[in-house]
């Protein structure tokens, strides 16, 4: 049986004009773009104690 392709939804959000720039200078710091930077902290947070190489990883209902 063929694997369903990850889908994704957009995610949008106004922070005060501090913590963008804050969250930017962190990105490039880090070397990853914001999308990265911010599917991390929330895997990190609503993921914890799940590997993320996990291929039924995106796929799991919350």
């Amino acid at each position: 049986m063929p694997k369903a392709p990850n889908r994704f939804k957009r995610l949008s959000a106004d922070i005060p004009e501090q913590l963008y720039k804050d969250f930017a200078k962190k990105c490039i710091e880090e070397g990853v773009s914001k999308k990265e930077f911010i599917m991390s902290l929330l895997e990190k947070e609503l993921y914890k104690g799940y590997s993320t190489k996990n291929e039924d990883f995106y796929r799991k209902e919350v």
